[in-house]
């Protein structure tokens, strides 16, 4: 109760210089308080009785949420706020807020442990404050630091990838020139069966004919080196680079060239053959006459090896007219294909045949890609294949 100047201090036995030596050391240490940026002291009837702020002495408060929870708790109430706060009694501070500051309620009580009186300190938490900055410092420090680490972490497997990709990179050439070389063997060894099984066609006709047959066979003979010669020399220009300088060519003097060498195995074979002459106007096409002819040789003896006990041999050109191309059908009676072995045929090693190597159609594909074309095929088990070869009208 010596806090209050009004309270009658005489019936309690107190001196009033005593009182205000007591009051002046307790406001004394309040103002001292680290940090302390207004203090204010309540009586019961919420008035304020001593202030570090005088003008604020005498001011009566209403309403207040702390102060009334504090007189009726008998606890410390205290609130903290991370920024300034529009309120017009933080107006009075003796200096500006700043970062953080934290309003509390303290109940003073008397002897007898009523609330007497209410002690409300805004202060600011300095090292409480220095704290949090220097915890600020330290996130981003760290943060800096590990950003810092995981770049070079990174520069390193980058580094660590370059390197194995190019060792990769390395084998993979050296993979795919043995691959180039053994698929050129393999395409070597294709390309001679077929002119050599000529030759010993005629040759075994030759020995059991007569004179005239003979000459005939021998002639034959002639034409089989010469055309093994030329698919020589052609697999040489295939093998170097496109240059895309494509040369017309006439398809009907080239299909009928190309049966002509297969004379004595469509003999042998019992395999009839029939020709459609071009329509009008397509039957120049655009390409390169060597590589043409070799692509539909391997049609024509992939046909043929399908017809081994005779059947019949069909090739005819049509138009395309949605792309304006021509299309070369070539059509069996073979043993054709079922769907599985019609989707791998273009893939090189693959091969329906006991003794076959599987390039025939994998390099056709590319002879026909060379020049802008396409090749396409359609087939089902036991009722034969058509083989369409689509070229760019010249």
């Amino acid at each position: 109760m010596t806090l209050d100047e009004r309270a009658e201090l005489d019936r309690f036995g107190i001196g009033s210089q005593a009182a205000a030596g007591a009051r002046q050391q307790f406001y004394d240490q309040l103002r001292l308080l680290p940090g302390m940026l207004e203090a204010d002291v309540f009586a019961q009837d919420r008035k304020i009785i001593w202030s570090t702020n005088r003008s604020l002495v005498g001011q009566t408060v209403d309403g207040n949420d702390g102060l009334e929870k504090a007189f009726a708790s008998h606890v410390t109430v205290s609130t903290s706020y991370s920024r300034p706060v529009n309120d017009p009694e933080n107006q009075w501070f003796t200096r500006k807020l700043e970062k953080l500051h934290v309003e509390s309620y303290v109940p003073i009580t008397d002897e007898r442990g009523d609330v007497a009186a209410v002690a409300r300190i805004h202060k600011e938490p300095d090292n409480l404050q220095q704290m949090i900055d220097r915890g600020y410092v330290l996130v981003w420090s760290c943060t800096a630091y590990a950003v810092v680490i995981l770049y070079l972490v990174l520069l390193w497997f980058i580094h660590r990838v370059h390197i194995t990709l190019g060792a990769q990179q390395q084998r993979l050439v050296e993979a795919e020139a043995l691959c180039a070389f053994g698929e050129m063997s393999a395409a070597v060894v294709h390309g001679i069966r077929s002119p050599l099984a000529c030759m010993r066609s005629s040759a075994e006709l030759a020995l059991d004919g007569d004179l005239e047959s003979s000459r005939k066979n021998a002639t034959d003979i002639v034409v089989q080196i010469d055309r093994l010669g030329a698919w020589v020399r052609d697999l040489l220009a295939f093998s170097r680079p496109v240059t895309r300088q494509d040369q017309q060519v006439d398809l009907d003097s080239l299909v009928e060239q190309c049966l002509s060498h297969f004379l004595g195995q469509l003999e042998k074979s019992r395999i009839t053959c029939e020709f459609e002459n071009s329509p009008s106007g397509l039957s120049l096409v655009l390409g390169e006459r060597r590589l043409v002819m070799q692509a539909l040789a391997n049609v024509v003896a992939n046909a043929i090896e399908a017809m081994p006990n005779g059947g019949a041999l069909r090739l005819a050109v049509r138009r395309e007219n949605r792309l304006r191309r021509a299309v070369l059908v070539v059509s069996d009676s073979g043993c054709g294909m079922s769907p599985t072995e019609l989707q791998q045929v273009f893939k090189p090693y693959f091969t329906t045949k006991p003794e076959g190597l599987g390039l025939g159609m994998s390099l056709t594909k590319r002879i026909m890609e060379r020049f802008g074309g396409a090749i396409s095929l359609c087939s089902r088990k036991g009722e034969g294949t058509r083989t369409s070869l689509s070229f760019r009208l010249a």
